[in-house]
């Protein structure tokens, strides 16, 4: 029988022995020495590399540019409808504060229109007057235009019509005073841009819903902001009558 203590000797690993350093795979030494060749300069590219080089760049290009393009042109009429708003909404402050003063008379309102303010028609024509901030060029007296009619605004001061706005109202109700101190106003706030002075009598009451487009899409002939208020003179002893009757015939 052999000895344990010997027969533990023997199966105890060496520890004096250096572990042999890990060797890299056969076949990725044969693919790096492959890869090395003698006639290949050591610096720089072939001209195949570079050609491939320019596909794969224009290939991006290609696929990248026109997304940019389009989301440029989005913001652009994202802002353009916002202005379009925020005039459309001070057209009416600009009438309220009107009608709350006081002293005012059926002109210096909207023209009143007999039908409900959804089923006024669409422009036809474009006033001749300047409504500006710069008061060099504003020739716009604040008196009603027709309801057919578009009034250029200037935004910016340059002198330059940025957008066309159509305004309207209701009659009021019936037995107010004159001026009505209640009424529907309307408004429509169009981009003047030359594709839409070309087919002015072809333009559209419904307002446009802005796509993610490149191009001038539906605001060729759709206005860009639609806004329908209720406006009663809070300050009479009928207030609370008018604007019974002004809901109740205008569906506010």
């Amino acid at each position: 029988m052999p000895d344990p203590a010997r027969l533990l000797v023997v199966l105890r690993p060496r520890r004096d022995r250096p572990t042999p350093p890990s060797q890299p795979p056969t076949w990725l030494l044969r693919l790096l020495v492959r890869g090395q060749h003698r006639d290949r300069p050591p610096h720089g590219f072939t001209i195949i590399e570079i050609l491939v080089a320019m596909l794969i760049a224009s290939i991006m290009m290609m696929i990248l540019t026109p997304p940019m393009f389009m989301s440029t042109a989005a913001r652009v009429q994202q802002r353009r409808a916002q202005q379009a708003l925020q005039l459309g909404q001070a057209e009416v402050d600009r009438v309220r504060t009107t009608v709350e003063r006081g002293s005012y008379t059926t002109a210096d309102l909207p023209t009143s229109v007999t039908t409900n303010l959804t089923a006024v028609p669409a422009p036809s024509t474009i006033a001749a007057s300047l409504k500006s901030a710069n008061p060099t060029c504003n020739t716009y007296m604040g008196t009603s235009l027709a309801t057919n009619a578009l009034l250029p605004v200037d935004t910016n001061g340059d002198c330059v019509s940025d957008f066309l706005v159509q305004t309207f109202r209701t009659t009021g109700p019936a037995g107010t005073s004159v001026p009505v101190t209640g009424f529907r106003m309307g408004v429509r706030v169009y981009a003047d841009i030359p594709q839409l002075r070309n087919g002015i009598g072809q333009l559209s009451p419904v307002p446009a819903r802005l796509s993610f487009s490149s191009g001038l899409g539906v605001t060729i002939r759709q206005p860009l902001a639609v806004l329908q208020v209720t406006i009663v003179r809070s300050d009479t002893g009928t207030a609370l009558q008018d604007y019974r009757a002004v809901c109740t015939s205008g569906n506010c």
